[in-house]
């Protein structure tokens, strides 16, 4: 996955026999923890945690503590002690542990991007939590971030000294560039920016609070791309939009909603181009305004799109879901993705996501199309497993004329992460079940028949 600024994010993904293991495992062990998921509501009182009122005066500084690398360090041996004390279930503890060292031979880790895993990280790190408020402190934890309420400057520095002896004991440290100590009063002044900054381009609603609330909030996925976002003031930045023609700003049915988010989009590219600097307090709510023109009349041009995508490569992820929403602009959608996939700077995530809105476009015939399926078919020889696998999986949908030769190609090579995934590109490509090609690949397991068969029917 996708930094801010550069350098990739490893992500550990599971083969299909591996993820059903483990997610039945997992729930096994979650239904008897007693330990709840995380939910809006949750997010919602983290959120408000020292920012909202009521706080007790005597207390004015908030913690803000991260965890770095969380789940690339979560210990499997402490793991099990911790699911066995809450649950007296040996069996799977002990069984959930021996399929965690076989992906992760070191002892530490859990894979990342599922919801598993969330589960899991919940239970590890209310140990944390637990320490926490067993000292005293008032505290609020939501994934792997906690805030702690503090009445002086020198018991906020001990409150982070506690914590990073809490999480020590657990493998786990304190990631310095999130953790922090920051006055409350400055915080109600940066809530009050951001009620300011979307009053100024929605009128008086929404507050945060309900945008935060919305589906149409951040992108509530931990990355490194809001780091100390909401630091950034509103003073100074023109309201670029406001001097566009309303006939350009006209935003269908929800007008004033939809105008409100086109203009953020619109001052944050402006900002970007005339500063070349990204973190302004607009990008956290990127996503959110991508998402709520989904169903505006106006598009979204496509050299904001590429601006979007270019300097918050995290944001992709909505854009691609924003394009899917609007399928009667057939035409547009595949000039906008050829546009995307000829962009430098892809990573692996990110020609996923591509593949994947290809996957889902109907057939037109036109030069973007061509394009972007030439580019699929190079795709099918990139070094990472998953990508090739997603690009023949694409191509059977969408030209299949190549198909046979690509899961040829690739089905021998290919390891338990992907080798069903291709079985089922060969049958979605319709390559017929007498093909010598279809005969291997059908006796090769019972899951690569099952797959085979899978794929004629999607």
């Amino acid at each position: 996955m996708p930094r801010r600024g550069f350098g990739p994010r490893p992500v550990t993904l599971l083969s299909p026999i591996d993820h059903v293991v483990y997610s039945s495992l997992v729930s096994r062990i979650v239904a008897a923890s007693g330990v709840p998921d995380r939910s809006a509501d949750e997010w919602m009182a983290f959120e408000g945690f020292g920012r909202a009122e009521p706080v007790d005066p005597k207390y004015k500084y908030l913690v803000e503590i991260d965890i770095a690398s969380c789940y690339e360090y979560i210990d499997h041996l402490d793991l099990r002690s911790e699911l066995i004390s809450l649950t007296l279930d040996v069996d799977a503890a002990q069984a959930l542990v021996e399929l965690l060292t076989s992906i992760y031979p070191r002892g530490r880790g859990l894979p990342q991007l599922h919801l598993s895993s969330d589960r899991l990280a919940e239970i590890y790190l209310s140990v944390i939590e637990r320490s926490l408020l067993r000292r005293g402190y008032p505290a609020k934890r939501y994934a792997d971030d906690f805030r702690i309420l503090a009445e002086t400057w020198p018991q906020a520095n001990q409150a982070i000294e506690d914590a990073a002896d809490a999480a020590r004991e657990l493998g786990l440290i304190l990631s310095t560039e999130k953790t922090r100590i920051i006055r409350i009063d400055t915080l109600r002044d940066q809530a009050d920016a951001d009620n300011l900054f979307l009053a100024r381009h929605f009128g008086a609603k929404p507050t945060v609070e309900e945008f935060l609330a919305s589906p149409y909030g951040p992108d509530l996925v931990e990355d490194d791309t809001d780091d100390d976002d909401d630091d950034d003031g509103v003073e100074g930045v023109e309201d670029v939009a406001a001097d566009q023609p309303v006939s350009e700003r006209d935003a269908g049915p929800d007008d004033s909603l939809h105008r409100g988010a086109l203009s953020i989009i619109e001052e944050w590219v402006q900002g970007v181009r005339r500063q070349g600097e990204p973190h302004l307090l607009g990008s956290k709510w990127l996503p959110g305004a991508v998402s709520l023109l989904a169903d505006a009349s106006v598009r979204i041009s496509d050299e904001n799109l590429q601006e979007i995508v270019f300097r918050i490569p995290m944001s992709l992820e909505p854009v691609v879901n924003y394009l899917r929403k609007r399928p009667s602009e057939l035409d547009a959608n595949w000039a906008t993705l050829q546009m995307l996939s000829s962009m430098g700077r892809q990573s692996p995530w990110a020609k996923i996501w591509l593949l994947y809105l290809a996957r889902h476009l109907s057939v037109l015939k036109s030069a973007s199309r061509t394009d972007v399926l030439e580019w699929a078919e190079g795709q099918a020889w990139d070094s990472h497993e998953v990508v090739r696998c997603q690009a023949i999986w694409t191509i059977a949908h969408q030209d299949n004329r190549d198909v046979k030769g690509l899961v040829s190609a690739a089905y021998g090579p290919a390891s338990s992460l992907t080798r069903a995934g291709i079985a089922a590109a060969a049958g979605a490509g319709e390559i017929a079940e007498n093909d010598p090609l279809a005969r291997a690949i059908r006796s090769d397991s019972k899951l690569s028949k099952a797959a085979f068969e899978w794929g004629k029917s999607h």
